[in-house]
């Protein structure tokens, strides 16, 4: 615009105009600039590790927090790729997955097993997304979380419900099943026959003449008495069969897909393992066992009928078998 052509009433209204637009525009810019530092003094500070990579990867600026998390320097990581800070057999994995994230967004975002500079391995919890950088071109800014800590103390947690879980379902001195929970199995078992129809069996077992045992050597012996049963037991049966202390000397065991006949071979073999045990006090022990095979009823009916069994045996001698079908 020529000024000189102007009316002086005009001129000074455009000259107004003009120091008024240059005083907005230097307003806008001091008020970026002040933006621009907030923004930085909050990524500087921030306890969340920032990290931002070009496109394909390559880290392009990073924050205290970052550095400190890791261990290095920024200045040792800046150009290098991304993947620095991972171990080595996931380093591609989560390239590949760097690489559609800036195709198409798909998100790369979770827990993430990192190494730190010295090697130590840490968990940390990742969120990405998507930027345009100043050169117009688009970035990936990473924000990450250390949850090492957290993830051990969950690790002890969960192992702290499963010593809990395990005091719950089972015998303190035995370590088998106890008798709530031998029940309940049988119970399942009992479901599985009902809609399946595979064998079902169990046996009663019964120490004989416990009761001497423990008037002549004291419950120390009588205790381990029963755990070097428990023991005989467990050796003689599959990893599939259930065996539990269902109160006193007396054990139940519970065998899926076995006949009566395969129950009356197992508890043969127990019997046999049970009287070939010579303590070292001297004494030697035998167990006496009723079997039975399930066709209706509960598992209470079941129990029962080799619990009959397992009296039979004891009434005829002891340190046998007897067997029935329940």
């Amino acid at each position: 615009m020529n000024y000189q052509d102007l009316p002086p009433e005009v001129l000074l209204l455009e000259l107004i105009k003009r120091d008024k637009q240059l005083m907005e525009s230097d307003l806008m810019r001091m008020a970026l600039q002040a933006h621009h530092d907030r923004m930085n003094q909050i990524v500087k500070t921030t306890p969340v590790g920032i990290c931002i990579t070009d496109e394909g990867g390559f880290i392009e600026q990073i924050n205290p927090a970052w550095c400190d998390l890791f261990g290095y320097r920024a200045e040792e990581l800046v150009g290098r790729h991304f993947t620095l800070i991972l171990p080595e057999n996931k380093r591609e994995e989560l390239s590949r997955l760097h690489d559609r994230f800036m195709e198409d967004g798909t998100s790369n975002r979770g827990e993430w097993v990192a190494m730190t500079k010295p090697g130590h391995e840490i968990t940390v919890l990742v969120e990405v997304a998507r930027i345009v950088g100043a050169d117009e071109r688009p970035k990936r800014a990473t924000y990450i979380l250390d949850i090492t800590e957290k993830k051990a103390f969950e690790a002890q947690l969960q192992e702290s419900n499963r010593k809990l879980e395990e005091l719950v379902r089972t015998d303190s001195l035995t370590g088998l099943l106890n008798h709530r929970t031998v029940i309940e199995e049988l119970v399942t078992e009992i479901r599985r026959f009902q809609r399946l129809g595979d064998p079902l069996s169990i046996l009663m077992l019964d120490l004989d003449n416990f009761k001497g045992v423990n008037d002549t050597y004291g419950h120390l012996v009588g205790d381990m008495v029963l755990q070097v049963a428990s023991n005989c037991i467990n050796s003689c049966i599959r990893n599939i069969d259930l065996v539990g202390r269902y109160g006193g000397e007396e054990f139940l065991v519970a065998l899926p897909d076995a006949t009566l006949q395969d129950a009356c071979e197992v508890a043969e073999r127990i019997r046999e393992k049970v009287e070939a045990h010579r303590f070292k006090q001297g004494f030697k022990l035998t167990i006496s066992i009723g079997a039975a095979e399930y066709s209706e009823g509960s598992a209470q009916d079941l129990i029962d009928a080799a619990d009959q069994q397992l009296y039979r045996a004891k009434k005829e001698g002891k340190n046998r078998v007897c067997c029935t079908t329940g």
